[in-house]
Formats: C-alpha cells, structure tokens, sequence
C-alpha cells in the first residue's frame, strides 16, 4: 500500500493565502498593518471572515478543502483591503441576513481564545466592529 503512495499524490498550485504565508516566511511584510498574526490564526480568522461574507451563518463543518480554500482567500482579499472594506463586507453580509454582529457567531467565534494576545488585533476590529452597531 504505502509503495503506491506516490502515485496518489495530486499537486495543488497555493492559494492568495499560501502564497502570501510563503512570502512571510521569505521575511516579506505580506501584510504590513498585521506582522505579528500568527499563521493558523489569521487563516481562521480568514476563513470565518470568508464563510460570514459568502455563508452568512451556515456552518463550516460539512465544507470540503476546495471550499475552505476559496473562503479562506475571500477572507485574505478583504483583510488585506483594510478595515474600511472589513467593515462594510461585514455590514452588508449582517444586513442581508437581518442580524447584528453581536449576536453572530463571528463575533462569538473572535472574541473567544484561550490566549488572548494571539488574537487581539483581530479581536480590536470585531470589538469596533459590534462598538459601531451599538452592541456590548
């Protein structure tokens, strides 16, 4: 079995995200506004950001790879746009399902972490974000 392996190797040319990961790791400021993220956090945070524009609230769960994918560099598009485009991706998403962000669960998904310095420049936007809105 493991002789045959090899052959069932299919190669993937990277994604926007990977591509960009790749040249952090080459010592480019892929994202200037954003040096300190940590790679497997700001590809969750690209990927909820993502299944929020495109999803609304759908779960993530029953996505394949290809869709993670394409979320995740939807989500690495708006990022690296700035905040200005974040916000008004995340209002016209939040309008359309006629729902606030504080009750989101982007929001709730965020806000949450173990360690909080990992996330605290994604948590600055989402907390101006639900600010903006009127929420807590």
């Amino acid at each position: 079995m493991a002789e045959n392996l090899e052959d069932l190797i299919v190669e993937q040319r990277p994604s926007r995200f990977e591509k960009a990961v790749l040249a952090q790791f080459d010592g480019t400021d892929a994202w200037a506004w954003q040096p300190d993220a940590q790679v497997d956090v700001l590809e969750r945070w690209c990927l909820g950001l993502g299944a929020m524009v495109q999803l609304g609230a759908r779960s993530l769960v029953d996505l394949d790879l290809p869709e993670q994918r394409e979320l995740i560099d939807e989500g690495y598009a708006l990022t690296v746009a700035g905040c200005d485009t974040v916000q008004t991706a995340i209002d016209k998403a939040l309008g359309g399902q006629k729902m606030r962000l504080s009750q989101s669960w982007l929001h709730a998904w965020c806000l949450q972490s173990a360690d909080p310095e990992e996330r605290r420049q994604f948590r600055k936007v989402m907390q101006g974000l639900s600010r903006d809105q009127g929420g807590a």
